[in-house]
């Protein structure tokens, strides 16, 4: 019996020395210690997904800017156009709407443009921040029009956008230039006036 306890407790040793010298000598060479460091995906993850959100609040404000805004009666026909230019993960919100939702009746239409000078009659142009640039060429384009342009960026409620999202304390605000979106032939209601984080007049 004793022999067979010391057999097994050699078998034993005789694996963990397996495991261990293997691992070891990994530990003392070079190319161990050069491997890439990864990111965290759980880090990665929790971005994408907090980014995820705040596009999807952001769609959810935009459905009621439209309750509160009034456009010129010329524009209560055909269908509801909202226009992105470039790429943005909101697009695909608001193209969820082109399905059971109408505004005054009228059927809504999602376009992407590629450039500001491509933007046609939009009821509404959302500008994410990477194409924040191009808000001088696009609000040229469209003057003599009624679009509310929405912006994503600090600074562009005072460089022509009539709504533009913002982060106060880590929640999505939005603020509002009242007088950008009258040059525009655009009625503000003062219910979503006084919603907003900040109104320029």
């Amino acid at each position: 019996m004793g022999k067979r306890i010391d057999h097994i407790k050699t078998i034993g040793i005789r694996l963990v020395l397996g495991f261990l010298v293997p691992v070891a000598l990994a530990l003392t060479t070079s190319s161990f210690w050069l491997l890439p460091v990864q990111p965290s995906p759980a880090a990665d993850f929790a971005d994408a997904e907090e980014n995820e959100t705040n596009f999807k609040f952001k769609s959810l404000y935009c459905w009621k800017f439209i309750k509160y805004i009034e456009w010129p009666s010329s524009y209560h026909q055909g269908s509801f156009e909202i226009g992105v230019l470039g790429d943005s993960p909101i697009q695909k919100y608001f193209e969820e709407w082109q399905v059971g939702r109408k505004v005054n009746l009228q059927d809504i239409v999602v376009k992407k443009y590629s450039s500001a000078s491509s933007v046609d009659k939009p009821h509404i142009l959302y500008i994410p921040s990477s194409r924040s640039k191009d808000i001088s060429s696009a609000l040229k384009n469209l003057q003599g029009k009624s679009t509310l342009v929405i912006t994503e960026k600090d600074g562009l409620a005072n460089q022509g956008s009539m709504i533009n999202f913002i982060v106060v304390n880590s929640r999505v605000r939005f603020e509002i230039n009242k007088g950008n979106a009258e040059k525009f032939d655009l009625l503000v209601s003062s219910s979503l006036l006084e919603l907003s984080t900040r109104v320029y007049e």
